[in-house]
C-alpha cells in the first residue's frame, strides 16, 4: 500500500517570505535618497542602478525598471470630499491620463510600514487580463511618494519591487516620528 504524505500547507507564502528576506539581506545598507523634498531611505537589490533625476528616481536592471517619484496632487481641499480624493491619488499614482480605459485594479491593499500608510495595487489589462504591474503610493500631507513597476514583467520585478517598498522609511523633516 502507497504511503500518503500529509498536505503541507503555506508552503508557497514561506517560498515567497524567504525570498522576500534573501532579497532585503542582501542588499546591503540602505541608501539616503531624495525625491523632490522628500527624503527615504531604501534598500536597492544588487545589480540595480540608481539614476537621479529629482522629484522621480531610477533603478534599472538592464530594460526592468522602476521609478520612485514624488508627485503633486492638485485639489481644492474645500470642496472634495474624502472619496474624490482618493479617486485623485489614484489616478496619479496609476498615471491613468495616459492610460484612461486600458486598465482595471487586480488587487489592492494598504499597509504601514516606514512612517507611511502605503496602498498597493495590482493592474492588469482589462481586455486579456495580462500585462501585470504593480505601483505603491502614499500620501505625506502634501504629496504623493510613488513606487512603480514602469519597465519589464511583473513577475522579474516583484522580488526587487518588495524589497524597495518594504525598506521605504520616510527622513525628511517633516516625517512624523
Amino acid at each position: 500500500m502507497a504511503r500518503v504524505e500529509p498536505r503541507r500547507r503555506g508552503g508557497l507564502g514561506a517560498l515567497a517570505l524567504c525570498g522576500l528576506m534573501f532579497a532585503l539581506g542582501s542588499c546591503g545598507p540602505p541608501r539616503a535618497i531624495a525625491a523632490g523634498d522628500l527624503h527615504v531611505r531604501l534598500r536597492v537589490p544588487p545589480g540595480w542602478e540608481h539614476l537621479d533625476h529629482g522629484r522621480q528616481q531610477l533603478f534599472r536592471l538592464g530594460e526592468r525598471q522602476i521609478s520612485l517619484t514624488e508627485r503633486e496632487v492638485p485639489w481644492d481641499t474645500l470642496h472634495t470630499t474624502a472619496a474624490d480624493s482618493a479617486a485623485v491619488m489614484l489616478a496619479a499614482a496609476l498615471r491613468w491620463e495616459r492610460h484612461a480605459g486600458r486598465y482595471e485594479i487586480a488587487r489592492r491593499e494598504t499597509r504601514s510600514m516606514g512612517g507611511l500608510e502605503w496602498t498597493e495595487l495590482e493592474t492588469w489589462s482589462r481586455l486579456t487580463h495580462t500585462q501585470r504591474r504593480r505601483v505603491a503610493y502614499a500620501w505625506t500631507g502634501e504629496r504623493l511618494l510613488i513606487l512603480d513597476m514602469d519597465r519589464g514583467d511583473a513577475g522579474e520585478l516583484g522580488p526587487a519591487f518588495e524589497a524597495m517598498l518594504s525598506s521605504i522609511e520616510r527622513t525628511d523633516p517633516g516625517a512624523a516620528r
